[in-house]
């Protein structure tokens, strides 16, 4: 499926740059029916989650984990199957 990256620049309301956002998108017409149109991406965490998180986890003393998300699904189970053009 092709992807593109939309850039985009919040400004206050005095006309400042307050800040930059960026997304990833799916180019619709190429969607092939029945692939990938239940599934929610979303490559980017908000620092001030992480912080959150983070702040949580250390008052209440609990263990954290890294995890390389990159390779979580590499042995996931399909429902589709793909085909190769």
């Amino acid at each position: 499926m092709n992807c593109r990256w939309v850039f985009k620049v919040k400004n206050k309301p005095d006309g400042t740059v307050d800040r930059s956002k960026a997304r990833l998108v799916a180019k619709g017409y190429s969607q092939q029916p029945g692939i990938g149109y239940t599934e929610t991406f979303a490559p980017v965490v908000r620092l001030n989650s992480l912080c959150s998180l983070l702040a949580y986890a250390a008052c209440n003393k609990l263990l954290i984990h890294q995890m390389d998300v990159v390779t979580a699904f590499l042995n996931g189970s399909l429902e589709e199957d793909c085909e190769t053009s």
